[in-house]
This record gives structure tokens, sequence and C-alpha cells, in this order.
């Protein structure tokens, strides 16, 4: 199914942040030389920044969208991925932070 231009519009304006001291702040298009660094750490050439929260941009209630993160986060637990903890953010402040994952 196509991305809606709005919702790719707001993914392309969203900030990714990994939690840390500092926190690692993610944009679509810019490199990241904190990033790189973490991935030189873990020997990784590529990373992924995922959600389960609010598919498709449709807001869920806070039990679907806690239950739905959980469950990724078991999935990448179980398949040996390093996993960094984060979420996404709004720099507007019009839709709520969804908890990520790198």
């Amino acid at each position: 199914m196509p991305l809606r231009p709005d919702l790719a519009e707001a993914y392309r304006r969203a900030l990714y942040v990994v939690y840390g001291a500092p926190d690692l702040v993610i944009r679509i298009g810019e490199r990241n030389a904190a990033l790189d660094a973490l991935l030189d750490e873990d020997g990784a050439d590529t990373a992924a920044y995922l959600t389960a929260a609010n598919p498709n941009g449709e807001l869920q209630d806070e039990t679907a969208s806690d239950l739905s993160c959980a469950a990724l986060h078991q999935a990448l637990a179980d398949a040996g991925y390093p996993c960094y903890l984060g979420e996404g953010r709004d720099p507007a402040g019009g839709w709520p932070a969804e908890p990520s994952v790198l």
C-alpha cells in the first residue's frame, strides 16, 4: 500500500531519538556521525529504526500500543539484534511521541 503524502512528510520531519547521554537524534536524509560511531561499535553497517505504535499513522489506544511495542521488542530480542530504546518525536508537537527501537 503506498504511503500517504502527508504521512511521508510527517516521517521526513520527525526526530528519531535514541535514548542516551546525550540522546542520539536521527533525521531522514542527514548524515549522523554519532550513529555511524554506534554502528561501528556494534560491528554493523546498517540499522533500522522501528516502532510498533500507531501503525499506518492511525492512533492506537495506549494498551494496544504497549502490547504491540512489547511484541516488537521480544521479536528483536529473540532474533539476537542489538537494540537501543528511543522514541519518534513530532518536532511541532502535534503527534504524541512513539516508543521506538534502533
